[in-house]
């Protein structure tokens, strides 16, 4: 789906600001960059990508489907919003890039 999302951002005029990396090796060192991961998948099996970025200490924000609130508990390393509510993903990144004591996250909810 590359292209048709490339042209989707250029589309919506934001194509300065999306990277399309493609297949990397070093997503830990990229994961270190980040001040929060975001996965706004409408449909999720397991959500591995969820657990590499837990586990390298980032505050997610993830959409509930599949087996992801299966992985992320609620306030407590992140945050879980309806899946296809631009809205909601947005107030719950928005939550965590104001909160400055991200290990006290307090419940969210959309």
């Amino acid at each position: 789906m590359r292209q048709e999302l490339e042209k989707q951002a250029v589309h919506l005029g934001i194509e300065r600001y999306v990277l399309f990396t493609g297949l990397r090796k070093d997503v830990p060192e990229i994961l270190k960059c980040l001040d929060v991961f975001v996965l706004a998948s409408t449909h999720e099996a397991m959500g591995r990508v969820l657990v590499e970025a837990m586990a390298s200490g980032l505050p997610v924000v993830a959409t509930k489907v599949g087996g992801v609130p299966e992985i992320v508990e609620q306030g407590v390393m992140g945050f879980l919003v309806p899946p296809a509510s631009p809205a909601c993903l947005a107030d719950a990144i928005i939550h965590l890039l104001r909160d400055k004591n991200l290990a006290k996250m307090s419940s969210h909810n959309c």
